[in-house]
């Protein structure tokens, strides 16, 4: 399964990244945003020579020294396991090593995925709609980066929500629009990704509520299979409230160059 939701992984990711993949090697780069450290990685397939990989991951340091790049992030596909001592040149190298969790909800789950009337969900549709949710999507973002770069990171979705490459569901308290849902399907997979309430409007039960009607039409009305890429803490217990299950664990190598030895 963790590999079927890794190539929908993949291909979310190459509606903003370019990808070159040699051998078992994939390079993804964000041409309209390259400060989005997310989206320019390099993603490890398979490990079969662990020696080999950690001189590969040093002539990316190499190349990283050299270049006008500000941080290096390399992704081990979930599906592959090191060892501890693999990890151990890694912090040695300066990287901070991370844990990213796929989880799956369960088509079985027991509990009540309708929600409430406490908000409505709706998909965006009209450019008034979309236009409201990429505001929504900016002044939650701008919270944690810069407003130029939530601004460009919102309108590159913009575009394709407007081409239908991805949904758009914002979440609205009356008319307010006060939180929003990425919606990406492939092989009727679905990647729900930034289940995101503005900070106001936050411990409220908001974003329970979007989470579980999404949940509801996606598995309950249209039969598909849903997952998300989360961290531990609070968002990853309410997943596991509501019938998501873990179904592989990918991790991320992040280094910033100022950082370097």
């Amino acid at each position: 399964m963790i590999n079927k939701l890794r190539v929908v992984e993949d291909g979310y990711m190459e509606l903003f990244c370019q990808k070159k993949t040699v051998q078992d090697i994939s390079y993804f780069s964000n041409q309209i945003v390259p400060e989005l450290y997310d989206h320019n990685f390099i993603l490890l397939e398979n490990i079969s020579n662990e020696t080999e990989t950690i001189e590969f991951i040093r002539e990316q340091l190499t190349v990283l020294a050299h270049s006008d790049k500000e941080h290096l992030k390399i992704v081990i596909h979930p599906g592959i396991e090191v060892s501890k001592g693999f990890y151990d040149v890694m912090n040695d190298m300066r990287f901070d090593v991370d844990n990213l969790y796929y989880m799956t909800a369960d088509e079985h789950y027991a509990g009540d995925w309708h929600g409430d009337d406490s908000c409505r969900i709706k998909k965006a549709v009209t450019s008034e709609e979309i236009e409201a949710g990429v505001d929504c999507a900016i002044t939650y973002a701008a919270q944690r980066m810069s407003l130029e770069l939530s601004s460009k990171k919102a309108n590159q979705k913009k575009e394709l929500y407007e081409k239908g490459l991805m949904d758009l569901y914002i979440c609205y308290e009356e008319e307010t629009p006060i939180g929003f849902c990425d919606w990406y399907e492939k092989d009727r997979i679905v990647k729900l990704e930034e289940v995101t309430i503005l900070n106001e409007y936050q411990g409220k039960g908001f974003g329970t509520n979007m989470l579980k009607k999404l949940l509801y039409k996606a598995i309950k009305e249209e039969n598909k299979q849903v997952y998300i890429v989360t961290e531990t803490g609070e968002k990853h217990n309410i997943y596991l409230q509501l019938g998501f299950k873990g179904a592989g664990t990918e991790t991320e190598l992040f280094l910033m160059k100022k950082d370097m030895k």
